[in-house]
């Protein structure tokens, strides 16, 4: 008889599984809607004026492709690792291997097998790109074993990994990594990482404020920080130093204060991917900056 059990607060897999229900385990444990953070690697391609090139087009398309592999396998081995805390979380112990439903050595063989086909497949893209997918690879392993616990480098980790995407992306079409791309990437990846801690911290049992308070003053400072960094990328950026640029502006500062007011008024944040199709005000900033950019950027002289 297919299951589980319990034994010592953990649940132990009884008997053989239905390869369909292991699969469809695995589907749901390489988080496929986390791989939209992986478009990232399309800015590039947009930016350096090449989206009507077939090839760059391609060339990102596949950088995205093996990104999503690599961050797939990041997620299983960190699930794997922090399957002991996990059950003892009211959601996340619903993931598939904390739930019991994938058998360990199926996961560590998937994890492996995505990691070291996306390495292959990163050859193709020249050794540039190799070198940003393994270096990516290796900061997410080590955020997963190690730097998690380590305060404030779990965030720089994080955030690193989104500059890392930018960068690779780049290097996929073969054009050199603009410092404004990096710069603004990594604010903005600061800023969705501290919102993310805000909510994990806000949501404990105690609710302390004041373990909120240095998150807050973060926020601010970095928010701060985003909007005029990308007013000064707007007019002195190679790219979007033309006429137009200025109407790009309002969309990113009204994205941002209407970032914080959803974090500190409404307590969310806890999944930033998610907020542009549940805030109509966000959803319109984001949609506006996405056509203006690209009206700038290909459609005005």
């Amino acid at each position: 008889m297919n299951g589980t059990r319990e034994s010592l607060g953990q649940p132990v897999l009884i008997g053989p599984r239905p390869r369909t229900l292991t699969a469809a385990a695995l589907l749901t444990a390489i988080r496929p809607r986390q791989w939209s953070k992986n478009l990232l690697l399309f800015a590039a391609l947009v930016y350096a004026s090449r989206l009507s090139s077939i090839h760059a087009s391609g060339e990102a398309v596949w950088a995205f492709v093996i990104f999503c592999g690599l961050s797939s396998a990041g997620y299983l081995f960190n699930d794997m690792l922090d399957a002991h805390r996990d059950r003892l979380h009211p959601i996340k112990r619903l993931r598939p291997y904390a739930a019991g439903l994938i058998p360990t050595g199926i996961l560590i063989r998937v994890a492996v097998a995505l990691a070291v086909a996306s390495l292959l497949g990163s050859i193709l893209l020249g050794p540039a790109f190799l070198a940003w997918a393994a270096g990516y690879l290796g900061v997410t392993v080590a955020y997963s074993s190690i730097l998690k616990s380590v305060r404030p480098f779990d965030v720089l980790a994080v955030a690193g990994g989104f500059v890392i995407r930018a960068v690779a992306g780049a290097a996929a079409i073969g054009v050199p990594a603009s410092a404004w791309l990096s710069l603004l990437t990594g604010l903005a990846a600061l800023l969705i990482v501290l919102g993310k801690r805000r909510h994990a911290v806000t949501q404990t049992r105690h609710r302390r404020q004041s373990r909120a308070l240095p998150l807050d003053l973060g926020l601010a400072a970095v928010a701060g920080l985003t909007v005029a960094a990308y007013f000064l990328y707007a007019f002195l950026g190679s790219t979007l130093s033309r006429p137009g640029a200025f109407a790009t502006v309002p969309f990113v500062a009204v994205g941002v204060v209407r970032y914080l007011l959803l974090i500190w008024r409404q307590g969310l944040g806890g999944s930033p991917e998610m907020l542009p199709f549940q805030d109509p005000v966000l959803a319109v900033s984001v949609g506006g900056w996405i056509v203006t950019s690209l009206l700038v950027l290909y459609g005005v002289p």
